[in-house]
């Protein structure tokens, strides 16, 4: 929910268009306004970087939208005691996927213009006091943003982490359950044995009985 909206409140494109614009008018990074020349003379402008871009805003607030959906699902199916372990570790894993490409392309560079080259974000390596009055809060938000789609990687990646271990714990177990004791007579005496690996029948030591 809290990634809803923090993703909400800067779509449609209430965000990088601001930081885009900021950053162009003092230097920082490629200027919006100077696309126009470009329309001008008739010529094909540079395409827009993916970091200011409709598409990274739309991306991101899909990746929230289905990160609370598998978050219902998984409610349900645990309210209704479904065993979903694959499953889960499906989503964990689509999830991990979504918020590091999230993430990467938060932290996208924009060398359309060689004047002013940005190799990372303006708005990571500055102080926000460093930008417009009106946008220091649209500064903050897209901090808050990266940090987000990092710290959701994260999660669901040790998500993936402990789902794949417990799976191997739980094997482990059951397969040293399948040892079966069985009672068997050498030389007139009752002896047990179990099942090795191999299949064959190994006697128990007299002094474990």
């Amino acid at each position: 929910m809290a990634a809803l909206v923090l993703f909400g409140i800067a779509y449609p494109d209430n965000l990088r268009s601001r930081l885009w614009r900021n950053g162009g008018e003092e230097g920082w990074c490629s200027n919006p306004r100077l696309r126009i020349y470009f329309y001008a003379n008739h010529e094909e402008p540079p395409e827009i970087p993916l970091i200011w871009s409709q598409n990274l805003t739309t991306s991101n607030m899909a990746t929230a939208v289905l990160g609370l959906a598998v978050f219902f699902a998984r409610l349900t199916m645990a309210a209704l005691h479904y065993d979903a372990r694959w499953t889960n570790l499906s989503y964990d894993i689509f999830l991990t996927m979504l918020w590091v490409f999230s993430a990467g392309a938060q932290n996208g560079s924009d060398l359309t213009d060689a004047q002013h080259l940005m190799e990372r974000p303006w708005y990571l390596v500055r102080s926000c006091d460093d930008s417009w009055l009106q946008n220091r809060g649209w500064c903050r938000i897209a901090k808050w943003e990266y940090a987000w789609a990092i710290l959701a990687a994260s999660f669901y990646l040790s998500r993936i982490i402990v789902g794949l271990g417990s799976m191997v714990y739980e094997k482990g177990r059951r397969d040293g359950a399948t040892a079966s004791f069985n009672e068997w007579h050498w030389e007139g005496r009752a002896v047990m044995s179990y099942k090795d690996a191999d299949g064959e029948f190994v006697p128990v030591p007299a002094d474990r009985l």
